[in-house]
């Protein structure tokens, strides 16, 4: 599977204002909430921002497509082998969460039962391609969502407001230090370093990657 971006979109989950204010500071932060919003997706395995994309896949007995940027907002436009595919509506969204589209006919004998999942093919023989052009992801603040558009869990303002506290903290470490609370997230220094806080992969901070671990994507191989 690809996923291509006409233009791709700012990939920042919170806004860098917000942040701004809730940190009781002045300083632009749009540079480090991007970095760490970037650090957040690659760690998710998934980009959350919405945007408008074409992903393509390779028809080797297919039931449905999963479309990797979810929310699925809006379907756009289904293509087998560079052929526009109609009527559109025949094409079903059944997760817009989990980016299961499935052929409304097939998906139809699915639910009846005629039939197993390896036998309700969308494509039958490997040289098929399929491209889909959708928009998926979500709406980060301070824009707002509208119609069928989405708006980010509040989860990911609080994980890259904990991150950038974080990484603002190694900056202006005072040594004398012992602890600090932020709303629901705290953590202990000590000799000079987040002892409380430890970094795991990715080089996220563990209460980050706890608050977000739901929406981590696992790859199957």
């Amino acid at each position: 599977m690809a996923v291509t971006s006409a233009s791709p979109a700012d990939r920042s989950l919170a806004d860098p204002a917000a942040v701004a204010t809730e940190l009781g500071t002045g300083d632009d932060l749009t540079a480090i909430v991007e970095q760490i919003s970037v650090q957040i997706q690659d760690w998710l395995g998934r980009v959350l921002v919405e945007e408008a994309v074409t992903e393509t896949f390779p028809g080797s007995d297919r039931y449905r497509l999963v479309l990797s940027r979810t929310p699925v907002t809006v379907l756009t436009e289904v293509r087998l082998d560079s052929v526009i595919q109609t009527p559109l509506a025949d094409y079903v969204i059944e997760d817009s969460g989990k980016g299961f589209l499935f052929h409304r006919e097939f998906f139809e004998r699915f639910n009846r039962g005629s039939g197993g999942v390896a036998t309700i093919p969308l494509a039958e023989e490997p040289r098929h391609v399929w491209q889909v052009d959708y928009t998926g992801g979500y709406v980060v603040p301070p824009a707002t969502a509208t119609g069928v558009q989405v708006l980010i869990p509040s989860v990911f303002h609080r994980a890259v407001l904990a991150q950038v506290k974080y990484a603002r903290s190694l900056l202006t470490a005072d040594a004398t230090m012992r602890s600090e609370s932020f709303g629901d997230y705290s953590y202990t220094r000590a000799d000079g370093a987040a002892a409380g806080m430890a970094v795991g992969s990715g080089g996220l901070i563990a209460q980050v990657q706890e608050m977000l671990r739901p929406y981590q994507r696992i790859t199957m191989a």
